[in-house]
Order: C-alpha cells, then sequence, then structure tokens
C-alpha cells in the first residue's frame, strides 16, 4: 500500500531542545502527531533526521505503515531528504546513525522508503504544503516542551 508521511522538526540553538511533528496517511487511516525529541540536539539537520525517525516508528506502531507497504516522506530539509534517498556522499556521524537506524527499520519491516523534498513557509496552499506547516507547528509545539524539559 502508498503511504505518504509528512515530517518537520524545530530546534532551539540557544539550549538544543528539539521536537518534531508528523501526518500519515494511507487507505487504513490518518495519524497526526509529534512529540519533543529526547536531550540536547545538535542542530536543525540532526532534528530532521530523528524526526523522521521517530516518526516512522510510531506511524508503523500504529498500524498506518505495515510490512511491504511504500512509504512516501515528505520534508523540507533537503540534506535530509538526501541522506535517506542515499545520495549524500559526506554524512556526518550522528546523522549517519540515524540514517542507518532507518535502513534497519525499512529492510526488517520490509518496506520500501522514498523521500522528497517540499519547500517549508511556503505560501502555497496546496495539501502538501498545508500538511507541511501543520507539522511545522506542532514540532515548534514540541521542542519547546522539550526546552521546559530541558531547563529543569
Amino acid at each position: 500500500m502508498l503511504v505518504t508521511l509528512m515530517t518537520d522538526a524545530s530546534h532551539c540553538p540557544t539550549t538544543g531542545a528539539g521536537g518534531f511533528g508528523f501526518w500519515c496517511v494511507s487507505n487504513r487511516g490518518k495519524l497526526m502527531g509529534g512529540k519533543p525529541l529526547f536531550g540536547k540536539v545538535l542542530d536543525a539537520y540532526s532534528a530532521e533526521a530523528k524526526g523522521v525517525a521517530n516518526s516512522i516508528v510510531i506511524a508503523f506502531r500504529s498500524g498506518i505503515i505495515q510490512q511491504g507497504d511504500k512509504v512516501i516522506i515528505q520534508l523540507d530539509n533537503i540534506a535530509v531528504v538526501a541522506g535517506i534517498n542515499g545520495k549524500q556522499r559526506k554524512i556526518r556521524k550522528d546523522i549517519k546513525e540515524v540514517l542507518v537506524f532507518i535502513n534497519n527499520f525499512k529492510i526488517e519491516n520490509n518496506i520500501t522508503i522514498e523521500c522528497r523534498h517540499v519547500k517549508g513557509h511556503s505560501k502555497n496552499t496546496d495539501n502538501r504544503y498545508t500538511a507541511n506547516k501543520h507539522c511545522d507547528k506542532r514540532a515548534k509545539e514540541q521542542m519547546k516542551l522539550a526546552r521546559v524539559e530541558l531547563s529543569k
């Protein structure tokens, strides 16, 4: 089955807090959500990669993504898109670990993944841009929760 997964992440450079938001849809239903990222996050690149990994796992556990599915992941970070698609040559060690996790998860669960770029913060009102805006809003909310948690 074809599944669309939109993700976005937010990162606070002052505190290292990060959060992600996602929207996933297939013929099995829809799922929206997000969570704060655990611990300090190095930068937006790391937050975006971790947001994708977490979103895939959540959507799989919910049953929206299942074994044998083709998952189209759309996000606004070109470097993460290239990394997931295997088209990036030099990858930082921390990002490589996340990409290895995504690849192993894909293999273990017989999932095909194709990643596409969607321009973030666009004034376009097509569905994919509207979904990206939703994910962006959710990611910021979750990053703020992570910021509070890190300040304790």
